[in-house]
């Protein structure tokens, strides 16, 4: 996490809002792609188990420890044995009896995160085991408290506990000592080894209406009885739609893949657009009862795949310097949009050949971002004492005094109005 506390200072995060929300970004990222990997590396842990393992081989060569399946029942569906019926390839085991010690996914939320918020200030948890991602959550709410406030560190990790339940519909369930905690195993009783995972559920009304006075499962036929769970689409069709919003009618189907680049989220842009329908409280544990069952209770989940991140892949595996890379692209493709917008704002009344431009590079560098091979960040994305003194006599780089100047490639959209 050094390079987001210097990212935080060469950047300027506190006094310019666009590098900020960058700086953000890469803080959410980091905390969720580090919790994918852990939350599998643990997974995957159970091959070692001497009684068998509840994770197929074919499983863990599919999806190796660095690249972690998506976190929802549609892909993991099949990743998993049932030794106590001696079914392979079939579901993973969701927590739906006695050991859930509460019903508030937000405690959940909590419970993974390690953190919890009271009276406006956030508290860690104690006894937890510590783990890469917790010790990530830990140092970004220290240095989102450092550079913009000890406020900022609280609204950074209610964002953050949202986000976690928008992009992973499956999650472990956690106590103090293991990510995953495991069911018992005992062989007078034939009870084998299993770890435990919740699915989550969009509470809507129709599944509200579900629920009678006195119980706190909701009553309704087992879709399918040979994995004993029923699947629902309430949270994907909810998607959908907001997907259509953000990407169109044109870019965004049904069928669409999430795990498509084109289709993955900015950080914001999926709090801001999800806000109306999807709070902490729209989630509910999945779990039902099936009518003339004697109250016995099983699983739901939900149909489809969650919404991606769009840095979470990018930042996974690269080095040091990758890092300062990506990260300065995204810098310098958030000063291409503010100076598009800006020229959107003026170009009404100033017609294009009044400046005087500068040359950009057009190519797009290795992690998908146009950017200028040959110039820094200009003052208002960058501090200007961070910026190498020497660049002052390169080609590209505009006189102070003169009128401020975008790149080629707006040029040649405003000609093409």
């Amino acid at each position: 996490m050094w390079q987001a506390q210097k990212w935080a200072q060469l950047y300027s995060v506190r006094e310019l809002p666009a590098n900020r929300s960058i700086w953000l970004e890469y803080l959410y990222s980091t905390v969720i792609e580090l919790f994918q990997c852990d939350v599998w590396r643990a997974t995957e842990k159970s091959l070692e188990w001497t009684t068998g393992s509840d994770l197929t081989e074919e499983a863990a060569a599919r999806f190796p420890k660095a690249n972690p399946p998506a976190y929802c029942y549609e892909v993991l569906q099949d990743l998993f044995h049932d030794r106590c019926r001696n079914v392979s390839h079939t579901r993973l085991h969701l927590l739906v009896g006695n050991k859930i010690r509460s019903l508030n996914v937000w405690n959940l939320v909590c419970d993974l995160l390690g953190f919890d918020l009271h009276d406006g200030r956030l508290e860690q948890r104690k006894s937890l085991k510590s783990t890469p991602y917790r010790i990530a959550t830990r140092r970004s709410i220290e240095l989102v408290s450092d550079v913009l406030g000890h406020t900022e560190a609280c609204r950074w990790f209610m964002k953050l506990g949202r986000l976690l339940l928008l992009t992973h519909w499956i999650l472990p369930w956690p106590s103090t000592t293991k990510l995953i905690s495991t069911t018992k195993e005992s062989g007078k009783k034939d009870l084998k080894r299993r770890l435990i995972w919740v699915s989550l559920v969009y509470a809507t009304p129709d599944l509200l209406r579900l629920y009678n006075h006195r119980s706190t499962v909701p009553m309704c036929p087992i879709g399918g009885k040979e994995r004993q769970t029923t699947v629902r689409d309430q949270l994907c069709q909810a998607l959908h739609a907001t997907s259509t919003e953000r990407f169109g009618p044109s870019g965004w189907a049904p069928e669409s893949d999430p795990s498509d680049s084109r289709f993955h989220w900015v950080p914001e842009d999926l709090l801001r657009r999800t806000g109306p329908i999807l709070s902490v409280e729209s989630f509910n544990i999945g779990r039902a009862v099936e009518p003339c069952s004697k109250g016995k209770v099983y699983p739901l989940a939900e149909r489809g795949q969650p919404p991606i991140l769009r840095l979470v892949s990018r930042i996974r595996n690269r080095t040091l310097e990758e890092l300062d890379q990506l990260f300065s692209d995204l810098i310098l493709a958030a000063q291409s949009e503010a100076e598009y917008q800006e020229f959107g704002e003026n170009s009404a009344t100033q017609p294009a050949s009044d400046f005087d431009l500068d040359v950009t590079h057009p190519d797009l560098d290795q992690h998908g971002f146009t950017r200028n091979l040959n110039r820094t960040a200009s003052g208002n994305l960058m501090n200007p004492t961070s910026a190498t003194s020497d660049t002052a006599s390169d080609s590209d780089t505009v006189d102070s005094s003169s009128t401020r100047n975008p790149p080629t490639r707006l040029r040649r959209a405003l000609r093409s109005r």
